[in-house]
């Protein structure tokens, strides 16, 4: 884990927002997800923090955190050794599912 904040800086300015939809699209916004919204943009969401914190604990107060703002949850899952499952991702995303923006 020493070099998981190294790897998530280095990965962020490589990643776009991949769930921004295309300028002058009228498509409906879609729902969060582990594998297309930047964790950055769960964070900021109290209620979104709050079900990430709640499947993934301690993942907002992790003072390296701050470098893996760009990456998805499931992209840092590479990085994490083990320390985020998919079951852990899937219990994330159902919660997420049930969130109206």
């Amino acid at each position: 884990m020493k070099n998981l904040a190294l790897t998530c800086l280095v990965l962020s300015a490589l990643v776009a927002p991949a769930h921004a939809a295309p300028k002058g699209s009228k498509a409906a916004t879609p729902h969060y997800t582990t594998l297309t919204t930047p964790i950055g943009t769960l964070l900021d969401d109290p209620r979104a923090r709050m079900i990430v914190d709640r499947h993934i604990p301690n993942t907002s107060t992790d003072k390296r955190i701050y470098f893996a703002r760009a990456l998805t949850l499931k992209s840092l899952q590479r990085f994490a050794n083990g320390q985020i499952t998919d079951r852990q991702l899937a219990a994330v995303d159902a919660d997420l599912a049930k969130l109206r923006r």
